[in-house]
Order: C-alpha cells, then structure tokens, then sequence
C-alpha cells in the first residue's frame, strides 16, 4: 500500500519513466475498494487490470480515483507508443467518460436542487465570480475541495487562486497537451437560450427542445481551454457556430448533451443544425435537425448491434461490470416533450 502523496509524485513525474507492466495498488472513489494490478489499457470507457493470477478486472473509469484517473491520463502517451493504432481511441473514450462524470454531476446537483447549476455563482450584483465547475464538485465526490473556497470571493481572489492548482482529474482531457496545471476544455455552451445562459439555473422541464436534442458540454482544443475555476465558457459564433470547437488536428469534437449521451460531433455538421442543437427552447420546427439526431442514434444503434455480435465472451468478460452510462430519464422527444 502507498500514500496518495507518494503516487501523486510518481505522477507529475517524467511521462517516459512509466511503464505499462508496473503493479501497483489502484482504488475506486470511495477509497472502499482496492486492488494489486498492472495496468493493460483502456477499453469501452473501462479501464483494464491484470492480478498476479492472471484475473482480468475492468473497472470504469470514472469509478477510479482522482490520482488513478490522473495516473491513466499520463499513461495515455506510453500506451499510443507501445499500442499502434489504439491511442486515439484510448483518449477519446477516456475523455467521453469525463463528458459522461460530469453530465452526471450536473443531474444530481439538479435532484438536489431542483435546477442545474447556474454558468456561475455571482455576488449580490450579479458579478460572476466562480465556476459551475466550482459548484458541482460536492456531486464529483469533492466536498473536501468545494468546502476550501471562499464562495464570496472571485475566482482570483488571494484565497481562490490558490485552489486552481487542485483541479480535479474529471476535469483534464486525456487529449489535452497541455502542461499548464488549471486548465480546461471542458465548458458550458453560454448563451440566453441555452443550458446555461447566466446567473441562474435552468430546469429540465425549461429543456423544451428535448433532452436528447440540447447540447450541455463541449470539449474544446487546448487553445480554448479556460483556468478551471473562472466563470468563462464556450460561447458560440452566430455566424459560424463551430469555431473554437475543432482546430487543425481535429475533425470534430465531443459534445453532452442533456440526456447524458456524449457524442463526438464532425467539424463538417451543417451551422444551422449546430446551432440548434445549442438551444434549449429555439424551436425544431426545421426537419433537418431531428432528422441529424435521429440519424446519429440509428448509427449508434447498428454500431452497438455489431460490437456485440463480434465481441467474444470470455470468463471474465463479466468482470468489473458497471451501470450504463447513459443516466435513466425522461425519453426525450419533440417539442412537446413531457420531461418531469
């Protein structure tokens, strides 16, 4: 058994140093449970473990620990090296997963609240001063960090400023090159129509264009990326909705939406349709929009059909078998959608 600390060093040490055949004892956010295991790779959104006695384990990713899920994301590299082919994939179910944490984070804090979080937590006039990121980490297992933040203050302030440094893994892209702690591609599509359009939180009920059909997060290329607890997001081009959403490695980018699926969206959609996916409330009366998201659930589906029939089960496909990603909501549908 190591100290988190220990691990945490081991971490922000040389990516080179790492290797993929290195045992070591991996736990889940509880800190409940533990296991001896190397590290083989990351499959479906779960990551893959070998015991000394040759058990195979998969666990979910967002079920690991922040210095785990930190540990996996440096792996990330070593693994596209030694695994030819496989590290695009890797990342990007790596960062879907996130995508997915997140959209989860959102839904509890609305359980709790009866509203999504507001884009930021403003001062008596309305100043925005923190983050959503900021406001939804008691429901990312972070009450210890949420309770360091002096929730009066800006982002910046002498207090705050020195929390940015503690930026939860969730938060941090495995796509991401950046070397610069504190900062993130994931944001809030801001905008008066949208999931997030200011100071105050929104309802599921106000999501009218339906939950399947309405974008909550984008991951954004590095360039974009924000420091983590300031109170800025993604907000979009009128004219021409995907810039600063794919850049010259990109061919596309990866999108929540408010149901809880993460799709990964190509740099090629047609404006007017991104543009509506954006909104909450501006209306699906243009056919091309439904018919792009149901063209997308349909690929999803056949997809889903043939990686089940081509996928072997073995005596330890069962292993580390978690609930489905998608959270159980109201099935969204058409304007007329009856969310509770």
């Amino acid at each position: 058994m190591f100290a988190r600390s220990c691990l945490t060093a081991a971490v922000i040490g040389c990516v080179a140093s790492l290797s993929l055949g290195d045992s070591r004892e991996w736990t889940d956010v509880t800190g409940k449970f533990r296991i001896q295991a190397e590290f083989m790779e990351v499959k479906d959104g779960k990551v893959r473990l070998k015991k000394h006695s040759g058990e195979i384990v998969a666990i979910a990713i967002e079920k690991l620990s922040d210095a785990d899920r930190e540990y996996v994301s440096q792996l990330q590299p070593v693994a596209s090296q030694q695994t030819p082919g496989k590290g695009g994939g890797t990342q990007q179910a790596a960062a879907s997963n996130n995508l997915k944490q997140i959209g989860r984070a959102m839904h509890n804090y609305h359980d709790a609240t009866k509203a999504f979080p507001p884009a930021y937590k403003g001062d008596k006039n309305g100043k925005p001063l923190l983050s959503w990121r900021v406001l939804i980490l008691p429901y990312l297992g972070r009450d210890d960090l949420y309770r360091q933040f002096h929730l009066d203050e800006p982002w910046d302030s002498e207090h705050n400023i020195q929390l940015v440094a503690q930026m939860p893994a969730v938060y941090r892209s495995p796509n991401s090159a950046m070397r610069v702690q504190g900062k993130t591609g994931c944001l809030t599509v801001r905008g008066e129509k949208t999931v997030f359009p200011g100071g105050k939180g929104i309802r599921i009920t106000d999501v009218v264009d339906g939950t399947a059909n309405t974008i909550m997060i984008v991951q954004v290329p590095d360039e974009r990326a924000v420091t983590w607890t300031k109170p800025d997001d993604f907000e979009y081009d009128e004219s021409n909705p995907i810039k600063g959403l794919v850049d010259t490695k990109s061919d596309g980018f990866q999108a929540a939406f408010v149901d809880g699926r993460v799709r990964l969206l190509p740099s090629s959609i047609d404006p007017k349709v991104l543009k509506a996916l954006f909104t909450r409330n501006g209306g699906w009366a243009e056919g091309d929009a439904l018919q792009y998201i149901s063209r997308l659930e349909r690929e999803e589906r056949e997809a889903l059909t043939r990686s089940r029939r081509s996928t072997a089960v073995t005596p330890n496909a069962s292993a580390g078998r978690d609930e489905p990603d998608v959270p159980k909501l109201p099935k969204a549908g058409n304007r007329r959608n009856k969310e509770e």
